[in-house]
């Protein structure tokens, strides 16, 4: 909720409109914005299977004239490489104590 708020509190003094992309650290001292991409970017499929499909949001907002659901996170880790693979905290904990996954039980994500 912290970091929504960050976010939404930076996108509302740049006055964005339409898809964009914040890249950031979490430090210390709170979030640091490293990189704002305001465009469709590469993660938009990986967004939509973590929970957040931002065409449909975007349909919602300016077709629809109404608010798009708010934001449902799923906690998930993503590895890429030649495409996504999402896989669960207990396979990322296997992969740090044993340095590989066999046969990852990865989720599929079709948009």
């Amino acid at each position: 909720a912290k970091l929504e708020a960050f976010i939404s509190s930076v996108g509302q003094k740049l006055s964005l409109n339409g898809p964009c992309n914040f890249q950031l650290r979490q430090t210390k001292k709170g979030p640091v914005i490293f990189e704002i991409n305001c465009r469709f970017s590469g993660t938009t499929g990986a967004m939509s299977h973590l929970g957040f499909n931002i065409a449909n949001a975007l349909v919602q907002l300016h077709a629809l004239d109404r608010a798009p659901l708010k934001l449902d996170f799923t906690d998930s880790w993503m590895f890429r490489y030649w495409n996504e693979l999402f896989v669960s905290e207990d396979q990322v904990q296997t992969l740090k104590s044993t340095g590989r996954l066999e046969s990852p039980d990865s989720s599929i994500n079709n948009i």
